[in-house]
Order: structure tokens, then C-alpha cells, then sequence
């Protein structure tokens, strides 16, 4: 069976996600304001940072899905022969997508985590409540 791979140019898409942009199950979402290219290495970092800020007082819920794999040859290999092997799988994030949805917990620890979750993925990223307000950080 044949698996059809990706090439990574076709990837880069410009403007606003279609999806739904409200909160499903949490109290408060971080949302991105500009697009990213996501792999689960920096999913997971994110993750364990909310984490060990909260110290499993809240649920949290991660958004983003890994859908499109990414190709990659090894660095001997001549001109030719093919694609490589499936490296790793990615998710492209368009601008106002939710990343982490956190539920019981309050503003304040919110704001904090945000703070270090936009240091952390270098883009800027927001924070939205359940009744659509955004919360940046400057």
C-alpha cells in the first residue's frame, strides 16, 4: 500500500482558520495570532509547562491534530531516488487557532502560564475566556 505523501510547499497557507474559534471544554483557551507551523515536539513542551505551573489542579485539553507528514532523506543520500521516509508529522496552524483549552482555574495563574507559553513558541499568542474576551501580553 502506497502512502501519499506531502510535499512541504503545498503546506504554506495564508489566512484565518474556518474552524470554530470558541472554546469547546475549557474555561480559558490560548489562541495563536499569527500562523505556525506545529510538530509535537513543541505541543508537548507547552504541555508539560501548563502543567507544572498548575500542578494537576485543572484539566487541560490540547486542540491541534497531526495530520500531515513531513518527509525526510538522509544527509548522504545523492540527487534522485525518490522521496524519503515519513520524519515526522506536522500541524499548520492558522492565525486564531485555539492551541490548550484549561478549565478550573483563575485568571491570574491564566495570564502567568500565557506569559511563558508565548516565550516558548516565540509567536503571540492570546488568551480568550468563555465569554470571548482576549487577554494579550505586550
Amino acid at each position: 500500500m502506497k502512502i501519499k505523501r506531502v510535499f512541504k510547499s503545498n503546506i504554506f497557507t495564508k489566512g484565518i482558520t474556518s474552524f470554530k474559534r470558541d472554546l469547546i471544554s475549557g474555561e480559558y483557551g490560548y489562541i495563536i495570532l499569527k500562523n505556525h507551523l506545529l510538530n509535537k515536539k513543541n505541543l508537548e513542551s507547552g504541555r508539560v509547562l501548563i502543567k507544572r505551573e498548575l500542578k494537576k489542579k485543572c484539566k487541560l485539553y490540547t486542540r491541534p491534530r497531526f495530520l500531515t507528514p513531513i518527509t525526510k532523506k538522509a544527509s548522504g543520500i545523492r540527487m534522485g531516488k525518490g522521496k524519503g521516509p515519513i520524519f515526522d508529522h506536522i500541524s499548520f496552524l492558522k492565525m486564531d487557532s485555539c492551541l490548550y483549552e484549561i478549565d478550573k482555574t483563575s485568571l491570574p495563574s491564566a495570564l502567568k502560564i500565557l506569559k511563558k507559553l508565548s516565550y516558548k513558541f516565540g509567536k503571540p499568542i492570546a488568551l480568550v475566556d468563555s465569554k470571548s474576551n482576549r487577554y494579550y501580553i505586550k
